[in-house]
């Protein structure tokens, strides 16, 4: 195998979008065998790129060859005919059918007698998938939705891995896996390349560039900044880089004392997802709860919104029993919940503005009439608060950058006056920058008395601001531990279902 040799090469490629030059005159290679790192904040253009040559955008300017070829994709469906395969961060998955229809959508195996779907072959093969390739053994026969974003991030995987691409490109793979998941995805992603497959990897934990990473190309407002060896670079030269400044100090999250019990779940269950779960919530405090993938997080989070209705428990506000049957019971309680998929929880198509008073039109609209005064200055006081950019009140949510979509979600649920906020994986698929704003915001809005669930894979991001973490394996929460009691070791051991130091 020739690891010279070029097997995809970008000449001067453009794209512009309403208000955004996304991509200006980007040289860019990619070599056999190799994995090739794509760096850079929120909105410097790693997506857009990705996407054209995905076929899912077309460029304004510029030239793609593909094995020495000039080539030009109109449909994701072409691109991937010439063997590129494409895991979006926004995963692109039906969610009302099952992980094996979903990986075989559109190349469904045949019965050669009767030219019908061989089911059979299709769950078969599914099953392989994920048992040779992630060392699972789940029910591919199950619905998408019925999954946390954990399974459905694999299952977009899977879904690439079984096109036998010779590029396979992963727009932030990892950010809903674990620790040892991400190790399994490392592991997958080393035999690809043994086989010769080139591979392009966004991500936005640095530490992955040097752990899989042979070379790295860094964007900064639609340029690129450099491409260099891995070998040759530190993670501080890639922050400066990325930043086109020094890095902030990290937030350190001041010891803070907590208010009255704000919040108490009582033996909560929901047959097959999690049982008797407990935990209690005081004002002002973050607590963290944190877990392997597949624990049950999720849907415990979802059910304490409404979304899904569990089948025992008790759920008291301020000593108050409350029944909480949709998300609309939950809101008039106090509760908002910032979704582990932000897309899910956005109206793509609608304004900054909508999105932000999207909970809250009792306040902003008279006789069942938008009042667009009202709502244009109390979205402002938001995106002025959190520095949403740019602040073009009436620009489409999804013409943001991922960091921006956060805040404005997180918006939503400040304009609403929350009482309490879960926020599961607050800081999936955003910067180093806007990770750091959001911790910030989080210390800033739990000083103010708002209590806060944090649900992270990201441990060390839990170490850092939780005051309590609670810890979930298959179902239950195992351990608790207080801030400054334990170390990752710990979570990561009473995540596996280990003994040691766990206790609850």
């Amino acid at each position: 195998m020739n690891k010279d040799k070029i097997v995809l090469k970008i000449e001067k490629l453009s794209k512009r979008f309403p208000g955004v030059q996304a991509l200006q005159s980007i040289d860019f290679d990619l070599k056999r065998g190799e994995v090739h790192v794509l760096l850079g904040e929120n909105g410097a253009g790693k997506s857009t790129l990705v996407k054209i040559l995905s076929g899912s955008l077309l460029q304004d300017s510029g030239t793609i060859f593909l094995d020495g070829e000039k080539v030009n994709f109109f449909s994701p469906e072409e691109a991937q005919n010439r063997g590129i395969a494409m895991v979006y961060q926004e995963l692109d998955l039906i969610p009302s059918i099952s992980i094996a229809e979903n990986i075989f959508l559109g190349r469904y195996p045949l019965k050669k007698l009767f030219g019908i779907i061989d089911w059979r072959q299709v769950y078969h093969e599914a099953e392989k998938i994920f048992k040779e390739n992630f060392n699972l053994e789940i029910d591919v026969r199950r619905e998408v939705k019925r999954f946390g974003v954990a399974i459905q991030q694999l299952t977009a995987i899977a879904r690439a891995l079984s096109q036998n691409p010779k590029v396979l490109i992963l727009d932030e793979p990892t950010s809903a896996l674990s620790p040892l998941e991400c190790q399994q995805l490392f592991k997958i992603i080393r035999n690809l390349k043994k086989r010769g497959v080139s591979i392009i990897f966004i991500s936005h934990r640095l530490k992955e560039t040097f752990e899989i990473g042979d070379r790295v190309t860094i964007l900064r407002n639609g340029e690129k900044v450099n491409t260099l060896l891995v070998k040759d670079v530190s993670e501080q030269d890639l922050v400066r880089m990325m930043l086109g400044r020094e890095a902030d100090k990290e937030t350190v999250r001041e010891k803070t004392s907590v208010g009255d019990e704000i919040l108490r779940v009582k033996d909560l269950t929901k047959e097959g997802m999690f049982y008797k779960c407990n935990l209690r919530l005081y004002q002002g405090e973050i607590l963290g709860i944190t877990g392997l993938m597949g624990a049950g997080r999720t849907e415990f989070a979802k059910s304490l919104f409404g979304v899904l209705n569990p089948d025992k428990g008790e759920v008291y506000i301020q000593g108050r029993r409350v029944k909480i049957r949709s998300p609309k019971d939950a809101i008039r309680a106090g509760i908002g919940y910032l979704n582990e998929n932000r897309m899910e929880g956005l109206v793509p198509f609608l304004s900054i503005a909508g999105n932000i008073t999207l909970a809250s039109l009792n306040y902003i609209c008279k006789m069942g009439l938008l009042m667009k005064d009202k709502e244009k200055s109390i979205s402002k006081r938001f995106v002025d608060e959190l520095e949403i950019h740019p602040p073009e009140l009436e620009r489409e949510v999804r013409y943001f950058s991922g960091g921006n979509q956060q805040k404005v979600a997180l918006s939503r649920w400040l304009c609403n006056r929350s009482k309490i906020l879960i926020l599961d994986e607050p800081t999936r698929g955003i910067d180093v920058g806007a990770k750091e704003e959001v911790f910030r915001l989080m210390s800033r809005l739990s000083k103010e008395g708002i209590s806060i669930i944090m649900i992270s894979s990201e441990m060390p991001e839990v170490l850092r601001m939780a005051d309590r973490i609670l810890v979930m394996h298959k179902g239950r929460f195992v351990a608790e531990y207080k801030r400054g009691e334990a170390t990752q070791e710990d979570l990561l051991l009473a995540a596996a279902g280990g003994e040691k130091n766990a206790r609850i």
